[in-house]
């Protein structure tokens, strides 16, 4: 399911909005929704006249009240990408999560995954992991544990992931960032990870 929800993703992008929406409502793509609807999704997640080229897809796969938190991330830029951070402050309806554990690393196909942050100390914000080999139209994977600042064994789920922005930090001048929202069609919290520098 995650691969096809990216492949999707992918799809849309190479697609004008007008080819697009001249599709049948009711044809159906691999993951099980028309493409009419995923293209208004697309359009109302990721504003094109404010953000540069589409750099990368991220997922958390649901059920809404699920506590398994596993980012999955795609990279769609020709560069590696060798910084990502996730953070977690405006998650919760804007109550604020900290990340107090990352485990569970999928790296790349050949390429590396570490935790650079928290790494076994007491969580306090986002994370920031480091990568090595994650190039064009690979993922990674990783699961996190998001706590509360005044609860460290609180259970966030998945839908209480809306708000995490995710960033990354290509190898060379490129970086990007996107917003996870809820999404009840796919089942999955989506992020649009678009270039915010160089300035589009």
């Amino acid at each position: 399911m995650r691969k096809a929800i990216a492949v999707i993703v992918l799809a849309l992008f190479s697609l004008s909005p007008a080819t697009v929406l001249a599709q049948d409502a009711n044809e159906v793509v691999p993951g099980g929704f028309g493409l009419a609807k995923a293209q208004a999704l697309l359009n109302r997640l990721a504003d094109r006249a404010a953000f540069g080229d589409f750099c990368a897809f991220a997922q958390i796969q649901g059920p809404a009240g699920s506590f398994n938190i596993q980012p999955v991330i795609t990279n769609y830029m020709p560069e590696e990408v060798i910084v990502t951070m996730i953070d977690v402050f405006r998650a919760k309806n804007r109550e604020s999560l900290l990340i107090d554990s990352v485990f569970g690393f999928g790296p790349s196909t050949g390429g590396t995954l570490v935790d650079e942050y928290p790494n076994g100390l007491p969580g306090a914000g986002p994370a920031v992991l480091l990568t090595t080999g994650w190039g064009f139209g690979e993922s990674i994977y990783f699961n996190l544990d998001p706590d509360t600042y005044d609860d460290p064994s609180y259970g966030a789920t998945v839908e209480e992931m809306t708000g995490t922005m995710i960033m990354v930090v290509y190898d060379g001048a490129r970086r990007c960032a996107g917003m996870l929202n809820w999404n009840p069609i796919l089942n999955a919290s989506i992020g649009f990870l678009r270039q915010t520098s160089p300035a589009p």
